[in-house]
Parts: structure tokens; sequence; C-alpha cells
């Protein structure tokens, strides 16, 4: 999980330095994450939660990602959703400092006794794919 906002949004509104500073901002909600706009960000003494509030709000990623694209916010998402925004510079990291809780990604399969070629092929794939997603430079 990575915040992250438009060249032309941190120019426009400033970079927030502290989770705090993001009062100040225009914040992007995915409902479809909880606790929805209560962001958590672990720093020296735990995580600390600031509710956040903004001009969308969506049950899905990728309508808040094109918003944040479009400068008209800052978007809290996987690496796996804006891993290419942030390769490309279309979207840049902010409070990098302050580390975020792992989402969790869950597969459903059937039993393993009996868990054919394609779907451990599948799994296994998956796996290598976002291990480098979050392993990604800037997304520590």
């Amino acid at each position: 999980m990575v915040v992250c906002g438009s060249p032309e949004y941190l120019a426009q509104y400033g970079i927030p330095q502290t989770p705090e500073d993001l009062a100040e901002h225009s914040c992007l909600v995915n409902w479809a994450i909880a606790p929805r706009n209560k962001w958590q960000f672990k720093g020296e003494a735990g995580y600390k939660v600031v509710n956040v509030s903004g001009r969308m709000q969506a049950n899905a990623a990728h309508p808040i990602r094109i918003a944040a694209i479009n400068g008209l916010g800052l978007v809290m998402l996987p690496t796996y959703v804006v891993g290419r925004d942030i390769e490309n510079g279309t979207l840049k990291i902010v409070l990098g400092n302050y580390p975020l809780p792992p989402l969790d990604i869950h597969a459903v399969y059937p039993h393993r006794k009996y868990l054919s070629a394609k779907v451990r092929s599948f799994m296994d794939f998956l796996q290598t794919w976002l291990e480098h997603r979050v392993s990604m430079p800037g997304t520590e």
C-alpha cells in the first residue's frame, strides 16, 4: 500500500510531510479497503489512525486511481494497482517514511491434494508477480 498523488496535484497543494497533514488535502477514499476513510500509518509509537476526506469516494480502485492521475487528490492504493503509474511518473509516492499496514491477498482454489498443474502454475506466477510489485523501487 502507498499514498500517492499526481505531480500536478502536489505542485498545486503541496506535499504532505506527516500523516496529520492529510487534513489539508483532498483524499480519494476507496471503500473496498477497510477501514475506508481512516488511513493507518506506522510511526515510532506504533500505528496512528488519520481520518481523511476528499472530493471522491468509490468502492473500486480504478476510478479513484484515475481521479488521482487527473489531479483530484491523494489516494491510498496497493502497489499492484498504481505501480506502473509510479514507474512512469504519473503518480508520486508521498509519506514514504510512514509505512502502511500490508494488504492481505487471498487465492481460493480446490483442496491441495488434487491441485492441478494449471492451478499450481498460476499460483506460482501470482506469487512471483505480487512479490515484484511489492518490491518495486520507491514503494518500500
